[in-house]
């Protein structure tokens, strides 16, 4: 009753799992999203020199 007598045309009948390939994850400056009131603008960029 519980032996291997299945036939090979049934085990044919179920597809094989393949597992999604996994994306890389974003590095640090990727996935870094700061606020607008943290981004300098150009004047202040132009400023850093000066201090």
């Amino acid at each position: 009753m519980w032996g291997d007598d299945s036939s090979s045309a049934e085990k044919a009948g179920h597809l094989t799992y393949f597992p999604a390939p996994k994306p890389k994850l974003p590095g640090h400056e990727e996935s870094y999203n700061p606020s607008p009131e943290y981004i300098p603008t150009q004047e202040e960029i132009n400023l850093y020199p000066l201090m």
